[in-house]
């Protein structure tokens, strides 16, 4: 899984491309924990080349939120597709994570 980094302001945002399954949540996991432990207060996770997310990738962005919110920080997830939407919807996710329909809106969103 190829995931991009970028500083924008204050937020760190993640944009993993692919599917977000059993095979990539450990890498994507790992690189924002690793973010987080560095002192990054701001995340924002940009699915917006994310085509599908597995239970084992909703797992690994619990971690992450758990984290986050441990740590003081805050975290939002930003361009999912239809079908990524659903299931977020269908498990619950959309109340666990502030989710905004793209970048700039989920930038404003972590101001």
């Amino acid at each position: 899984m190829n995931i991009e980094q970028t500083k924008i302001g204050e937020t760190r945002v993640f944009t993993p491309e692919g599917n977000l399954d059993a095979q990539t949540e450990k890498a994507f996991r790992d690189s924002v924990l690793e973010n987080i432990d560095s002192g990054e207060k701001s995340i924002l996770l940009d699915f917006s080349k994310i085509s599908y997310a597995s239970s084992a990738g909703l797992r690994a962005i619990l971690i992450i939120a758990k984290k986050q919110k441990e740590s003081g920080g805050k975290l939002a997830v930003c361009g999912l597709h239809d079908s990524v939407a659903e299931i977020f919807s269908v498990s619950g996710f959309d109340t666990i994570v502030d989710i905004y329909s793209d970048l700039s809106a989920g930038l404003e969103g972590l101001g």
